[in-house]
């Protein structure tokens, strides 16, 4: 019997949902035009070990597989970072620097109980090494997020830099360091506590660890962080984001963000400063991104970048969340032509008043004209523009039941 559901954690999109998703993906995107990211496009699959552990923070088991016809496996895309670094190492390596690139794709994951597919819009600035590219990547994604409409948002920093050093000053097995991880990131303050207890490390060590999960607020945490308990490697990464802050602090963005020093997810991806944007009323990141520098030397060109994606699927959510609101695209005015006013001067018409921003659609039977009132009716559609013989132009107006007659000029106000 043939299934005509939708696999597991897909989803159709219907008219009004798409209308509003695509207006939203047009305003990142042209936030990040203004400000110099240029669009570029990869293939939705390509071939599997470009997304080698080394590469992303995908586990394999993650990344959908398949077979080519010349037995070569390939992998429909976890995500776009990858792959634009691909092109960056491969295409664009002698581009004068920086590079500013941008992208919005769908990706995929077959992780169980979540989105198997879903949108990513994002930008990606390569070649530069320093605070006031990482606080650009921020600046723009607060940006973009305050573009569609989304009022209540905080963008929570961190850097990958900091933990990593921490982790350098214990000898761990690497069991024990990933299960720190874990615990740190997920804040779960009683858990470490019970894990500490069980590791042989200096009481002011277990004390340092034990505080990291409280390491988050306003940009006063790491202007207050004890550094006499830290090593070089963290030292440097509470400075690197202290200059970060600042630069968002002179630029005015201090009401969009926060600090994370116990961010620690995906740590041996990135190389520096790290974020997650969370918004009101949302239980998951709607944004995220972060340094990484290794990444696009392992494909092939030794070039610094960092980046930043918004989860387009899960914004729409939390848009949603906050206003109540969802699309319902409508057509303007429906276009019933008489069948012996049908002509090249007719089109002619109906062709100015959708270059002038009006949906305008043409109904099909053109010897019934009740059937087009009441089908403007049925998708309420407000009014019926009938085009006669001699091109004459009557409008009707379906809620206040009026007739009027009209110039193409008076209906386009340019009169």
């Amino acid at each position: 019997m043939l299934n005509l559901y939708t696999p597991q954690n897909t989803s159709d999109k219907l008219m009004g949902e798409t209308s509003y998703k695509r207006d939203i993906e047009n305003k990142i995107m042209s936030t990040f035009l203004k400000s110099g990211f240029f669009e570029v496009q990869t293939p939705i699959f390509e071939y599997f070990d470009l997304f080698s552990s080394e590469n992303v923070s995908i586990s394999e088991t993650d990344i959908f597989k398949f077979v080519d016809s010349d037995g070569k496996i390939l992998a429909l895309r976890p995500d776009m970072t990858t792959p634009i670094s691909r092109v960056v190492a491969t295409k664009l390596k002698d581009e004068s620097l920086p590079i500013r690139l941008s992208y919005c794709g769908s990706v995929f994951r077959s992780v169980k109980n979540k989105q198997k597919e879903f949108t990513q819009s994002g930008m990606e600035l390569v070649g530069v090494n320093s605070p006031m590219a990482d606080a650009e990547i921020i600046m723009n994604t607060i940006e973009a997020l305050k573009a569609v409409g989304l009022s209540e948002f905080q963008i929570e920093i961190g850097q990958s830099e900091f933990f990593k050093g921490i982790l350098k000053s214990l000898n761990l097995a690497e069991d024990s360091k990933k299960t720190l991880e874990e615990l740190i990131d997920h804040k779960d303050s009683l858990g470490l506590s019970g894990f500490l207890k069980g590791l042989d490390l200096k009481d002011e060590i277990k004390e340092m660890l034990q505080t990291l999960p409280s390491l988050f607020g306003d940009v006063e945490i790491i202007r207050n962080i004890d550094m006499s308990a830290l090593n070089d490697t963290s030292k440097k990464a509470v400075e690197n984001l202290k200059d970060v802050c600042d630069i968002l602090s002179l630029y005015g963005y201090d009401p969009y963000i926060s600090i994370d020093l116990a961010m620690v997810q995906s740590i041996n991806y990135y190389t520096g400063v790290i974020f997650k944007g969370f918004a009101r009323g949302v239980g998951f990141s709607i944004a995220s991104g972060g340094r990484y520098d290794d990444l696009i030397e392992k494909l092939g060109a030794d070039l610094p970048a960092t980046g930043s994606a918004i989860n387009v699927d899960m914004l729409m959510t939390a848009l949603y969340r906050q206003s109540g609101t969802v699309a319902d695209p409508k057509v303007d005015v429906l276009v019933f032509v008489d069948s012996e006013a049908r002509s090249q001067e007719t089109m002619n018409i109906i062709k100015a008043v959708r270059q002038n921003g009006l949906s305008a659609e043409m109904y099909l039977e053109s010897s019934n004209y009740d059937g087009a009132v009441s089908y403007a009716g049925s998708k309420e559609i407000g009014g019926i523009l009938r085009i006669s013989d001699g091109c004459k132009l009557i409008l009707h107006n379906i809620a206040e039941n009026s007739k009027c007659e009209t110039t193409l000029d008076e209906l386009l106000g340019e009169e």
